[in-house]
């Protein structure tokens, strides 16, 4: 009876250890052994309430593996350098977890990205928006809600040594702009420097207060550079409102901007030649939410025609020439990126038929979609 009763007790305890032990996991897709990652995908439920990463893998682009990594609210973004993704939590989260491609649900760790001086400053959420990488132990990390960019390591061990430094934005906050930020949304790097996108948005009255603008550091130096050559301060006028997204191709910088999510023309494309800091524009009878570049002679934006209601368009990156028909009407596009092998991948989060759609870019058509990613897609990113 002794025995029996021990016998009981023990697969008692194994059912409960083997339900509890991957709790986290546990509404999820099973990955196979030794994943070959291609694409991760940042999914965000319907009604906003959760959050989770989906994997597409290079063997099959028709399939996505859903729900982990689950998150308990709808904020976050991924990014990806060399062998990790990072996972940003944002608006009122503040913290980043840090995963490797093959170990793709073990956090390696994760980090908070507000901390006294910023409580100091009057900041009750910094509002992470991205990541961007000088190397593996140097990157920045991009702050919505504070007037500074951290500098960060990546691949240390402990908190206490992830922050190392800061780029101080004050002088790119508008002087009308009483929320007291530059709202900094983006950022890439191109031959040793780092360009900020300032979206110059006051969210106190909903409104941009000017034209966006780049803030350009020195990575080496994490020194400012003045980019417009006079001497009315260092950032480049975009001549365009409200940036969403800043992409590169080469030497130039294309950026979305959406003016103020109005059906008034205000946003476009606005182009930078990095050899020189010039700007140009284009689209500028459309508010642009997104852009993705393939060559000097093609690329793609979305349009913002109201809200849930998007377009996409193939353009001519060196002409301004937009195609006359839209590629895509009446979806709601999350996100837009051309994968390593010269695909279209958009992130489709429409209430009918959501999913990863991926368009031949030869021929604009398409050749695998709806993917279902179980909770709508809201970003992506591939290992490359």
């Amino acid at each position: 009876m002794i025995k029996r009763v021990s016998f009981l007790l023990c697969l008692f305890a194994i059912f409960i250890f083997a339900g509890c032990s991957d709790d986290k996991e546990s509404n999820a897709d099973r990955l196979p052994v030794d994943p070959d990652i291609y694409a991760v995908i940042g999914t965000v439920a319907a009604d906003y309430t959760s959050a989770a990463t989906s994997f597409i893998l290079d063997e099959d682009l028709s399939t996505a593996y859903n729900n982990h990594n689950p998150l308990a609210h709808s904020d976050h973004v991924i990014n990806i350098y060399g062998e990790h993704f990072y996972d940003t939590e944002r608006f009122g989260y503040d913290a980043i977890t840090k995963y490797r491609w093959d170990a793709p649900n073990t956090a390696v760790w994760n980090y908070s990205v507000i901390d006294a001086q910023d409580i100091t400053d009057g900041i009750t959420t910094s509002n992470p928006y991205a990541m961007v990488f000088v190397n593996e132990t140097k990157a920045y990390v991009i702050r919505y809600g504070s007037k500074r960019v951290w500098i960060v390591n990546p691949s240390t061990v402990a908190q206490v040594n992830f922050k190392t430094g800061s780029l101080d934005l004050t002088e790119f906050v508008h002087s009308s702009d009483t929320d007291g930020v530059p709202d900094s949304c983006g950022g890439l790097i191109i031959d040793g420097k780092i360009y900020i996108a300032n979206q110059t948005y006051d969210i106190n009255i909903y409104s941009s207060v000017d034209n966006s603008t780049l803030a350009v550091f020195n990575t080496a130096t994490d020194t400012v550079i003045d980019a417009n050559g006079t001497a009315d301060g260092n950032a480049i006028d975009l001549g365009l409102k409200n940036v969403q997204k800043i992409k590169a191709f080469g030497s130039k910088i294309y950026t979305a901007c959406v003016n103020d999510y109005s059906t008034t023309p205000g946003g476009g494309i606005s182009v930078v030649d990095t050899t020189d800091y010039s700007v140009t524009t284009t689209a500028t009878d459309k508010n642009i939410t997104n852009v993705a570049i393939l060559s000097e002679t093609k690329g793609y934006f979305v349009q913002y025609v109201g809200w849930g209601d998007n377009a996409i368009y193939s353009f001519n990156p060196t002409t301004g020439e937009v195609a006359a028909a839209a590629l895509i009407t009446g979806r709601n596009i999350a996100d837009i990126e051309i994968s390593p092998d010269g695909d279209l991948w958009i992130a489709d989060a429409s209430s009918t038929d959501p999913g990863i759609y991926i368009y031949d870019t030869d021929t604009d058509t398409k050749k695998y979609g709806p993917v279902s990613t179980y909770l709508n897609p809201s970003n992506i990113c591939f290992f490359e």
